[in-house]
């Protein structure tokens, strides 16, 4: 019992460690464990997903919901830098860089791995979002929108990040160098359950929200509020309804999670050697 007691509290120190201002990685994060394996898995997933998304709208002769989610979510990851200097992410630099030297509110290292993995990441955890929302409404006709958004939501949006964060904080691929509150410490990366964690399930949230609300032609609502109807040629439509969705998923994502978080550092954030 007192062993069973011994080891249940280191876990609970390790799960709870509270620590500000690193200012150092530990060894282990240079000896990270698969980055050439994901960037390539990675790319394959990508390259999969899109082409199973254009075979349905093919299919359909239509450009379809997921199709546009996928490439919106996938331009999302230009905003990546800037999320990753607001919450003190420093990525490993075995990762093939873009690029892009250094500029204010960025982080030292800019993956391309960013750009495939947003699309993929958000992709597969707003499909498991959208079909527990599916039989949540359905089982409970009566329950709001909003109410069962929270309902699937929050649990959903959480539990994949932690999950996914914290197995690339595990394997070294990045770390939260400086942070405040508890956290996943290991001996390659940390990952915060709080901050800024739960900004982004918030921003989950408010998107599957957002995405949720549909016009009386079934598609989402923001696209009524373009005059893509106006447009005769189909080919232009269609490219009109990408860029469309490609602003408005970034607007989401700029307004909702990479302004506020860059603006809390900004203002009440504290300095930080790894990720100046």
């Amino acid at each position: 019992m007192t062993k069973i007691l011994s080891l249940t509290a280191v876990l609970v120190m390790t799960i709870c460690a509270f620590h500000v201002n690193a200012g150092e990685l530990s060894p282990e994060f240079n000896h990270a464990a698969g980055i050439r394996q994901v960037e390539i898995g990675g790319m394959i997933v990508w390259l999969c997903l899109f082409a199973f998304f254009l075979k349905q709208s093919m299919r359909e002769r239509t450009l379809s919901f997921w199709l546009l989610l996928f490439i919106g979510c996938t331009t999302m990851g230009i905003q990546d830098t800037y999320t990753a200097w607001g919450g003190y992410l420093l990525y490993n630099t075995e990762w093939t860089m873009m690029p892009w030297g250094p500029s204010k509110w960025t982080s030292p290292y800019k993956p391309w791995n960013a750009l495939p993995a947003y699309g993929y990441f958000f992709t597969f955890v707003f499909f498991v979002m959208f079909r527990l929302l599916k039989k949540l409404r359905t089982a409970y006709p009566n329950l709001g929108l909003g109410t069962a958004v929270l309902i699937v939501g929050l649990p959903i949006f959480y539990a994949w990040d932690l999950f996914v964060e914290g197995a690339s904080a595990y394997s070294g691929h990045y770390s939260y160098v400086d942070f405040v509150g508890p956290a996943i410490v290991t001996s390659r990366g940390n990952m915060p359950l709080l901050y800024p964690a739960l900004l982004f399930v918030v921003w989950g949230v408010f998107a599957l929200w957002v995405l949720a609300q549909r016009s009386d032609d079934g598609r989402v609502k923001f696209e009524s509020w373009f005059p893509i109807k106006n447009i005769q040629n189909s080919i232009s439509r269609g490219f009109a309804r990408i860029a469309i969705w490609i602003l408005m998923i970034n607007a989401l994502y700029l307004f909702a999670f990479t302004i506020p978080i860059v603006l809390i550092r900004e203002f009440f954030g504290m300095h930080s050697v790894l990720v100046p």
